[in-house]
């Protein structure tokens, strides 16, 4: 699905299959995307400004240079996700399952990572001169995603 450039900004998004979709560009500011399936997804340069995103699949979607401050990605899962390079300031991803998800180089700054699943390790790995302020590491502790067990 090409929804390059669209803007789908306050649109209500909940639940939708957009599995392999290519939203490179798109705004999706203030959209409700709670629970939707977002796998796959090319998500790059978009904008998810205060976007509402909580119980979504973002496992191993693009996120490259996403913009996204104040996004709510609570109990969201993020399995192979890669978002280097994103800007997160300000998200929630409490109770998020992060195994193996890259945020290499994203700005971190302000996000509530607690608790978040990441058994396998999420990869952060601050870029010369950015701002990223997070755990390398986080405890694993039970998801809500899957009755504790972290999956894609």
């Amino acid at each position: 699905m090409d929804l390059r450039g669209c803007d789908l900004s306050g649109v209500d998004l909940a639940g939708f299959d957009l599995r392999g979709a290519d939203l490179r560009g798109a705004r999706l500011d203030g959209a409700t995307l709670h629970g939707a399936d977002l796998r796959d997804a090319r998500l790059g340069a978009a904008s998810l400004a205060h976007a509402d995103a909580g119980g979504a699949r973002f496992d191993r979607s693009e996120g490259y240079e996403l913009v996204a401050p104040g996004l709510d990605a609570r109990d969201a899962s993020f399995v192979g996700a890669d978002w280097a390079r994103a800007r997160l300031p300000g998200a929630k991803l409490g109770g998020a399952c992060l195994t193996g998800a890259r945020f290499d180089g994203a700005d971190l700054a302000s996000v509530d990572l607690s608790p978040a699943y990441a058994p396998s390790g999420m990869s952060v790995a601050t870029a010369p001169g950015g701002t990223t302020a997070t755990p390398r590491s986080l405890p694993a502790v039970a998801s809500p995603l899957t009755s504790g067990v972290c999956t894609s």
